[in-house]
């Protein structure tokens, strides 16, 4: 969308949609359609996966008990022991930063790169391989099927679980998206296939393909299986913060933040 949108690539996609159970908004999380353009009419997100921030640990350094609240990263126990996926680019850890900064302040980002992280790589390999040989304690912003798999082939890495920190989660957007082209070679077609994956049956179907491929997505419709992607879906009584909302797309004040942060840490 990044590139797309901006091209005006897409035509309105509100005219299109024409199913009974796309249509009825009461479906769909908050009793409304979600957008990621901020003209909220061009690219429609479906999806909502639940994160607690995708916050994974060394079963053997750490008692998740003792770690209830974001803040309690910032505790000088941990001081050098979390390594982090670079928050600035884009995907998991970008969505990351953004939760931090409009959940928990500015502050709290500022603290985080700036005083506790002492290590921010772009190769989430090399992340998860240090967090399981113990060289951290803690890793933020790893994915969710990288850290389940390692830790079903038996390494002592683990997820924090969506609903383990005080302070709520969020949703995040993965692969949850659609829209129909400016000029599509098949427009009635492109119309169809739209409204086929948005409908109940097609959400399904999107949400049974990424279990078997070990991805835990889940649909912002509300009127699927409760039993659907335990890991991923929202839960009653956790606060969220819908990462991908056009008004918390700006990412320039959150980048000044942690370019500011990351060379105080330098100088430390």
């Amino acid at each position: 969308m990044a590139l797309l949108y901006p091209n005006k690539a897409f035509v309105h996609l509100r005219p299109n949609l024409i199913l009974p159970d796309v249509l009825d908004q009461s479906k769909w999380w908050k009793g409304k359609h979600h957008y990621g353009d901020p003209e909220l009419k061009y690219v429609f997100f479906f999806e909502g996966t639940a994160r607690s921030r995708p916050i994974s640990y060394n079963t053997k350094l750490v008692n998740p008990d003792e770690i209830k609240s974001f803040w309690d990263l910032l505790k000088p126990k941990w001081k050098g022991k979390i390594v982090s996926s670079d928050p600035t680019r884009p995907g998991t850890a970008g969505a990351g930063a953004r939760f931090f900064y409009h959940k928990l302040g500015p502050e709290f980002l500022s603290q985080l790169y700036g005083e506790t992280v002492t290590t921010v790589s772009h190769d989430r390999r090399q992340i998860l391989d240090w967090l399981a040989r113990g060289r951290y304690s803690i890793a933020l912003f790893l994915s969710y099927p990288d850290v389940t798999r390692a830790a079903k082939q038996g390494l002592p890495v683990r997820l924090f679980p969506t609903d383990h920190f005080k302070e709520g989660a969020s949703l995040d957007v993965y692969n949850g998206s659609t829209g129909i082209f400016d000029r599509a070679p098949h427009p009635n077609a492109a119309k169809v296939a739209v409204n086929w994956v948005l409908s109940r049956e097609g959400q399904v179907v999107w949400m049974k393909v990424a279990m078997e491929k070990g991805y835990d997505y889940a649909t912002l419709r509300e009127d699927l299986p409760a039993e659907m992607i335990p890991a991923g879906r929202r839960r009653t009584g956790v606060q969220y913060i819908y990462t991908a909302s056009p008004e918390l797309g700006n990412m320039k004040p959150i980048y000044d933040l942690l370019k500011k942060a990351r060379a105080k840490a330098k100088r430390r």
